[in-house]
């Protein structure tokens, strides 16, 4: 009898072959995990017009977005991420899509912007439905975009004030979904000092919104 090949199977074949590739050649690991930063802006850059129309008269400004896209890309993005939906859907909650947003964050924050009425939600969410929309750049922006202003609102009931674009980044990577607290004293991580040094570059400035300058 044939056998059929199932995902988990595929996945650990391809774990094989990379540990494999690892010993042998360890250069070759690190090409393979490397971020082409050229792509990556460009990534970024193709998709200005939806951040920018997201943004749109809400407290969250395309710059600071655009940073923080880039920041979690940056940063987490690598050669398994081609795997990421069929990771989610096995169960696994990836990080899906240009905006990396998390498939229990995506379900939370779809949850939140879609009430029941009368106990009966407007659009049934399902696994398979978020999973779409978060493989679709658009939606993805959005559901991203959604989560930030979620963030900026919490912030602004926690410490009296906005954000700034590196305590946005740290909070977005960390989580707030599923009734996490606001911390004491929020810590920068490596994915909001990433974000802050897009935040500040000349070409950002010509491509998004923002009201000034983000130094810390």
């Amino acid at each position: 009898m044939k056998r059929i090949m199932t995902f988990p199977s595929r996945i650990g074949n391809i774990a094989a072959i990379s540990l494999l590739l690892t010993a042998i050649c360890p250069s070759a690991f690190i090409t393979m995990m490397k971020v082409d930063e050229a792509l990556l802006c460009r990534t970024i850059e193709k998709h200005h017009s939806d951040i920018n129309a997201f943004c749109r008269g809400k407290a969250l400004e395309s710059r600071r977005f655009a940073a923080v896209i880039y920041s979690e890309r940056k940063n987490n993005v690598n050669f398994w991420d081609r795997y990421d939906r069929i990771r989610a859907e096995l169960g696994y909650d990836s990080s899906v899509g240009i905006s990396q947003v998390k498939v229990s964050t995506a379900l939370w924050i779809r949850h939140q912007s879609n009430p029941p009425e009368n106990g009966i939600p407007e659009k049934v969410l399902t696994l398979p439905s978020v999973i779409e929309e978060l493989l679709d750049d658009s939606l993805n922006i959005e559901i991203a975009g959604q989560y930030l202003c979620r963030i900026i609102e919490d912030f602004s009931l926690t410490y009296g004030r906005q954000p700034n674009t590196a305590e946005l980044a740290t909070l977005y990577s960390r989580g707030i979904d599923y009734q996490k607290k606001m911390p004491d004293k929020l810590i920068i991580n490596q994915i909001g000092e990433c974000a802050l040094e897009y935040f500040e570059g000349p070409k950002q400035r010509q491509l998004f919104s923002s009201s000034g300058s983000d130094k810390m």
